[in-house]
């Protein structure tokens, strides 16, 4: 009797999947776990495999704690935002899995069910089809709201630099290229595959609302599409400028020298910002998924402070704030990065000495090699500084030399060598004091 029960709820599937059009092979592949397939070594095919394996992994339980959802529950949400009862099933898992409350949830699934509807792509009102679609679209809920926040909160550090560009007056080329190389990593490497996904994964959407959708969860303002469009147009201007001033960086270079391998990535990033200008003249519904990075990544940088989390647990953990929009710190490459940060981080300490101390000394041991002698590391290292703090009272090499001096000298160890003696402790006194005397009123 269940056999039959069972073989006549597929029939019905099977008639109501045909009536609607679908292609019976696709959809059989598609239940059986099959789907697209991704050719190529590319970075975005490399994403988007990974975006399906981690579904599967990481969410694909969902569909197996569903089943174990008390009813009464579940059907007093369904029915308090009129929606399916299996929708009602899933938003309440949501809410068990600590991801977002059963009424927030509920109104996204509904949303997306009545969107399906309005596109022609109406779900079949059969239990198992929507339970189907309600899971599916769970596990976006969940991959979005968790795992993605996730992603996009280690790329605080690294955005936030960026910003840097739209404020500073001059940009080295070895800063524009970095700036391009990261603003890829992130936009092309991470969000436009999101995006592409999503789309993909939703009948009858673009790339502008996948992009809604993505924002929304950056906003922290779920069903809020109007919102989240908002917040992206009034981005365009700002991505333009940007973009503008890379561009214009990049055509001042004097290339002749690179050789064809080396100018290969360059051409490559000249493509990349040109196309993306070119995009930001597009009507907003038209974008692609990368010029639609681009605009995220901008509403990103204002809304990086309230990205991270709360975590649940028991004790509380205390860390330094994130930096405010518009208040950047040094990009963290090389030794003088690290030295004109806290030589910046000095100023708001009462024991700026010592603690400048330990730096001067980390940095000049990091700098030292068999090509130059420790006088000239530290002469270096104060040049360095009055470049980057863009200090126009620089001193010549004898000042210096004459400075610092007094803690070298050298010794004849045989006829045709001379060692260089040098007091460490009283160099890097001197240049502790030099840096808290010079820049500490920068």
């Amino acid at each position: 009797m269940e056999v039959c029960i069972q073989l006549n709820e597929f029939v019905s599937v099977l008639q109501e999947v045909l009536k609607r059009g679908y292609s019976l092979s696709d959809w059989i592949k598609k239940e059986l776990g099959g789907g697209k397939t991704y050719n190529g070594g590319d970075e975005t095919a490399s994403t988007l495999r990974e975006l399906n394996t981690e579904f599967k992994v990481n969410f694909g339980a969902l569909n197996q704690k569903v089943l174990n959802v008390p009813r009464a529950p579940a059907r007093r949400i369904a029915e308090a935002h009129d929606v399916p009862f299996a929708l009602g099933r899933v938003a309440y898992q949501i809410q068990e899995d600590g991801i977002l409350s059963a009424d927030v949830a509920c109104e996204l699934l509904g949303r997306e069910y009545v969107r399906l509807k309005a596109t022609d792509h109406a779900v079949p009102t059969i239990e198992s089809i929507e339970l189907d679609f309600a899971i599916k679209e769970g596990q976006w809920i969940e991959y979005l709201f968790k795992k993605f926040i996730r992603q996009v909160n280690d790329c605080i550090a690294t955005v936030t630099t960026i910003e840097g560009l739209l404020t500073s007056r001059d940009i080295p080329i070895e800063r524009v290229f970095m700036t391009i190389h990261e603003r890829n990593e992130l936009t092309r490497g991470l969000i436009a595959p999101v995006l592409r996904e999503w789309k993909c994964s939703h009948r009858g959407s673009n790339a502008s609302t996948a992009a809604l959708a993505v924002t929304e969860v950056i906003l922290k303002s779920p069903n809020k599409s109007e919102k989240a469009k908002l917040a992206l147009t009034k981005k365009i201007d700002e991505v333009r400028t940007m973009l503008k001033r890379l561009q214009s960086t990049l055509k001042t270079v004097d290339f002749t020298s690179w050789s064809s391998r080396e100018m290969e990535p360059v051409k490559r990033m000249a493509g990349d910002v040109e196309e993306s200008l070119k995009e930001m003249d597009s009507p907003f519904e038209l974008m692609s998924e990368e010029s639609l990075a681009e605009l995220i990544v901008q509403v990103i940088l204002k809304e990086s402070a309230r990205l991270a989390p709360l975590e649940k647990g028991s004790y509380l953990i205390v860390s330094s704030p994130p930096p405010k929009y518009g208040e950047l710190p040094p990009l963290l490459k090389d030794p003088y990065d690290f030295l004109e940060r806290d030589i910046k981080l000095a100023k708001r300490r009462d024991d700026a000495h010592e603690f400048l101390l330990k730096t001067v000394e980390k940095v000049h041991k990091a700098l030292l090699d068999e090509n130059k002698s420790p006088l000239d590391v530290a002469i270096n290292m104060i040049m360095q500084m009055y470049d980057r703090f863009e200090e126009t009272n620089k001193p010549n090499i004898g000042e210096l030399l004459g400075k610092l001096g007094s803690c070298g000298h050298k010794e004849q160890a045989d006829e045709s060598k001379a060692i260089e003696k040098v007091d460490f402790d009283s160099l890097y006194r001197l240049l502790s004091d030099y840096f808290i005397e010079n820049f500490l009123k920068s």
